[in-house]
């Protein structure tokens, strides 16, 4: 049964700064150079809590680790983070364009009795990984609190009530914090009426949950449940029009050795194939496209269409009856191996974004050989293989914008 409690939780005070400083993407987005940054942005800012960088003197008791618990306790003590006096449900909107057109998310933050994943009531989307959810899991016995939001998606029908309480509460009067962040707004309300709060538990309790992002924070914290049984979830609506899913491009820095031809000439191995007139085209037509394994390759300013062969795509299901249909999948077991033989597939190196005009720029630049131009996975069928305990291959999602880290915390000495 889903819960989604409330707590007292840790904000950054008004003499920390200005919010806008002090606040973060999730620690698993963020660049090098972005990262940096963040550290000269304020002294402040939570990427030192999040991210706290290591040295060469590191010892198994003093490390990035300690580090970010040291600070933390000093900023709660110096009353740069102050607990809510009062527990509380967090509502949180987050306001983008994307495509021309503005789009406005609801969710809400509150505490969550942890699950095991994929047991029947909370479910991933797709694999994790030892080394981050062993980092995550070290960062977080050394704080003792969970410093970021997990993202997760309840479904319920258009005129459901937990999406009727949040319209209303947002309704009710002007946020408690607006913060700019590149091209986005985030707005921040922090509910304490008991009866609203009772209203939001009863509303979800009969919900399951798909985790979008954080499978590595929640693993660390199951790991951790002895310590601590809850988490902090932040939850939004499956079927809201306005969730953004982007794709994940892919970007070719190295193809493997000795495949000879360019990639271009091995192209109609693959289906049927199109030139374009610009990658501006290139989108649009992959927008409108139905049906599996469409996708988009640019090289040498020059911009295909790849349609891949029925048998293909056929071949691809049969080695992966659940994810087979997927273009993700099409393009790793399908494109791949037919582009550089099968055995050297796997050795194509790539970088990951969600942004075509980054993952061409960087063709553009001479930094990488082509960009693979995917399309975007739609919510329901995410959820649908979650609940079906079918996993994602790496990279297939990427949930527009990103949660802000920052806006509360919940240290567990504070947990209700």
């Amino acid at each position: 049964m889903v819960e989604c409690a409330p707590f007292q939780g840790w904000r950054f005070s008004p003499a920390a700064g200005e919010l806008a400083k002090l606040i973060a993407p999730p620690y698993d987005v963020i660049a090098p150079d972005e990262e940096q940054a963040l550290y000269d942005a304020h002294p402040h800012n939570i990427i030192r809590l999040i991210r706290s960088r290591a040295t060469p003197e590191d010892t198994a008791t003093s490390n990035a680790y300690t580090r970010a618990r040291a600070l933390l306790e000093e900023w709660c003590a110096a009353g740069v983070l102050a607990r809510d006096p009062r527990p509380s449900c967090y509502l949180y909107e987050q306001e983008v364009v994307v495509d021309h057109r503005p789009r406005r998310r609801l969710s809400v933050i509150g505490l969550t009795k942890l699950v095991e994943p994929n047991a029947g009531e909370l479910f991933f989307h797709e694999h994790t990984f030892a080394a981050p959810r062993e980092d995550r899991l070290r960062l977080l016995q050394a704080v003792e609190a969970n410093l970021s939001l997990i993202s997760s998606l309840f479904s319920e029908p258009a005129q459901g009530p937990v999406m009727a309480l949040l319209r209303a509460w947002a309704a009710e009067r002007p946020p408690d914090a607006v913060v700019p962040f590149r091209q986005e707004t985030h707005r921040f309300w922090c509910v304490t009426k008991p009866s609203q709060l009772k209203a939001l538990q009863a509303a979800m309790r009969d919900r399951t949950l798909v985790i979008a992002d954080g499978h590595h924070r929640y693993e660390a914290a199951w790991l951790n449940r002895e310590r601590s049984p809850w988490v902090m979830l932040c939850c939004g609506w499956l079927e809201d029009p306005e969730l953004v899913i982007l794709p994940i491009h892919r970007i070719v820095r190295r193809r493997p050795p000795g495949t000879g031809v360019s990639v271009v000439e091995r192209l109609d191995r693959c289906g049927e194939v199109t030139k374009l007139k610009s990658v501006s085209e290139l989108l649009r037509r992959l927008a409108r496209a139905d049906g599996q394994g469409l996708f988009g390759y640019y090289t040498d300013r020059a911009v295909w269409l790849v349609r891949t062969d029925p048998d293909l795509c056929a071949e691809v299901r049969r080695h992966s009856p659940a994810l087979g249909g997927l273009d993700v999948a099409i393009l790793h077991h399908g494109i791949f191996p037919r582009l550089f033989g099968a055995t050297l597939a796997d050795l194509v190196v790539l970088d990951y974004t969600p942004d075509a005009a980054t993952a061409c720029g960087a063709v553009d630049r001479g930094e990488a050989e082509g960009a693979w131009l995917l399309r975007p996975m739609q919510g329901a069928l995410i959820a649908q293989l979650a609940r079906q305990r079918v996993l994602l291959p790496q990279k297939s999602t990427y949930f527009y914008p990103k949660l802000l880290t920052g806006l509360v915390l919940h240290r567990f000495d504070t947990a209700r």
